[in-house]
């Protein structure tokens, strides 16, 4: 008996996904199931770093590590000023 459900049909869109986002969604439907089985697997979403060829290397982790402390103070600007040019952004 089938339930007219398929592994892996694409799902709809969230409320308020972007067109571009949508686009994507119906164009890569092998992705969504991949994630759709890992998450199914695992019982939560991977993060960015785990996806294959995603891991960073020594030299970027290292570069992170030098780097903090001027990562950490632009995103603090960023919390209390917001974007320097986000006044010209057109979406």
């Amino acid at each position: 008996m089938t339930t007219g459900k398929t592994d892996n049909a694409t799902p709809a869109p969230a409320a308020g996904t972007t067109d571009a986002a949508r686009q994507w969604t119906e164009e890569n439907p092998e992705a969504i199931a991949y994630d759709n089985e890992y998450i199914e697997k695992n019982g939560l979403p991977r993060d960015g770093l785990s996806l294959p060829g995603n891991s960073p290397t020594a030299r970027e982790r290292t570069w992170l590590a030098e780097n903090a402390d001027a990562i950490r103070s632009s995103n603090d600007y960023v919390d209390e000023h917001g974007l320097p040019l986000a006044r010209y952004r057109q979406f």
